[in-house]
């Protein structure tokens, strides 16, 4: 069933940076769509779209994402139908490792080019307005049963002090929590409902550039128990938590003042779970996985020129897609259990903007090409008219949600067929759990439970680049 999430829109007031707030207002922003979280395979794809601009000698921030600091809502906070991402907020055709962009100059939409802060938010261009949307009645989260535990391939799972600390979790056995990463400082957030959120950040160390650190967090997923973020600059950053609040950070031991070790040169940008294994990719096709519940990692031979931006599991196999430096050609590869992996393949347009599982299929999408796939070898350019750049994916029950330059979100279950475009702007992170989808925007973070309208809440400026929902499991 599809779900169709309204922002609402109001006047959202920011605040000084707060552990946790419950403020709340209602309002009617634009549509609000999820990245993949099927049950224990729960995985984030951010807005992030460039080829390469997470290159650690690149001085762009990693990150096409449309909820880059620079691209946040401004003092008005309000949403603007008419103001859409201009055209030169493209991606740089020089996303090379030696890149000279700034974080957010041309990859990403500025002020100005987000959904405006002046406008009082048009009944008629919320997409999850009634009129636009005739399955409102269907697509309600109160309608989906399944749980993020539901599938979990790991139901004897014995979680220790080496997967999650010491200390008491934040939260008991069972308590389905929303956690989200991403940005310079190592932002992990955490909620049970969507209002009152936990947060915890770290310090960086050693090499760093304007919109790049040791410690940047770009990918988060959920997986037998456990919360695993990725991220890094010249560096794999790894981080895990067994409740989304209590944070192992640092686990490979790469955000410090001297070297690095070579195995972990290069920084990761995604991260997946499936069958009982973690696998993370990024820079230079870089792979690493886990097999002990996030405890330990080991590298696969993968090296390719080019990025793995982002990773899925589904049909019983890990993909990862991606770009060559140039970001003009994109990449793929597929693996059964995320050590061996197929040789990269080569086509299209940049596949460095989203991937996602839905409907037992795969979608790749970058700023010019969108291609669907049943086994992540052989893909297939999806069927939609809309020549507008692409700026994110989102799969959230079993449908695909790409999120368009001209402000439209198409639809679609297989790629091939796709609903009436509707008018709105995806969020940068957001995930469905069994009675609400909780999500979280540049200066705002909230909920809703009918799929249409959302309460939301005022925060600080953020770089949220993905959202995944899991169950604490520790002490069961």
């Amino acid at each position: 069933m599809s779900k169709t999430h309204a922002w609402p829109c109001c006047l959202l007031v920011l605040v000084a940076a707060v552990p946790a707030c419950t403020a709340s207002t209602t309002d009617d922003r634009p549509d609000a769509m999820g990245h993949s979280t099927g049950g224990d395979n729960t995985t984030s794809t951010s807005a992030e779209t460039a080829a390469g601009d997470d290159d650690p000698n690149d001085d762009d921030d990693d990150d096409d994402d449309v909820s880059d600091d620079d691209d946040s809502l401004d003092d008005d906070d309000s949403l603007d139908d008419d103001d859409s991402p201009d055209d030169d907020d493209s991606p740089d055709d020089d996303d090379s490792p030696d890149d000279d962009d700034s974080p957010d100059d041309d990859d990403s939409p500025d002020d100005d080019d987000s959904p405006d802060d002046d406008d009082d938010d048009d009944d008629d261009d919320a997409p999850g307005d009634d009129d636009d949307n005739p399955d409102d009645d269907d697509d309600s989260p109160d309608d989906d049963d399944d749980s993020p535990d539901d599938d979990d391939d790991d139901p004897d799972v014995d979680l220790t002090a080496q997967h999650c600390g010491t200390e008491t979790p934040a939260h008991p056995p069972g308590a389905l929590v929303y956690v989200a990463a991403g940005g310079v400082t190592g932002l992990v957030i955490s909620s049970l409902e969507g209002e009152t959120w936990a947060e915890d950040t770290t310090e960086s160390h050693g090499t760093q550039s304007p919109g790049h650190t040791r410690n940047l967090l770009r990918g988060i997923a959920y997986g037998g128990g456990v919360f695993v973020a990725v991220g890094g600059n010249d560096n794999a950053y790894l981080s895990a938590s067994c409740d989304g609040v209590t944070w192992r950070h640092d686990l490979l031991t790469t955000n410090v003042d001297g070297d690095i070790p070579a195995d972990y040169a290069m920084f990761l940008s995604g991260v997946a779970y499936g069958e009982g294994t973690f696998v993370a990719v990024g820079g230079g096709g870089l792979t690493l996985r886990s097999t002990d519940h996030g405890h330990t990692w080991h590298k696969a031979n993968t090296a390719f020129d080019g990025i793995f931006r982002n990773v899925v599991y589904g049909n019983g196999r890990f993909v990862a897609a991606g770009a060559y430096w140039s970001g003009t050609e994109g990449s793929w590869s597929t693996s059964a259990d995320g050590l061996e992996w197929s040789a990269p393949g080569q086509g299209f347009d940049g596949l460095d903007t989203g991937l996602a599982f839905a409907a037992g299929r795969f979608m790749a999408i970058g700023r010019q090409a969108c291609v669907f796939s049943t086994d992540g070898d052989t893909w297939t350019p999806c069927a939609t008219s809309n020549d507008a750049d692409k700026l994110s994916l989102a799969a959230l029950d079993d449908a695909f949600w790409v999120q368009h330059l001209d402000g439209t979100i198409w639809r679609s279950t297989d790629g091939e067929t796709w609903d009436e475009p509707r008018s709105g702007w995806l969020p940068s992170a957001v995930a469905d759990g069994p009675d609400r989808w909780v999500g979280a925007y540049d200066t705002s973070r909230g909920y809703t439970v009918d799929g249409t309208s959302w309460t939301t809440f005022p925060f600080p400026n953020s770089d949220l680049r993905g959202m995944t929902v899991g169950v604490v499991r520790l002490g069961e």
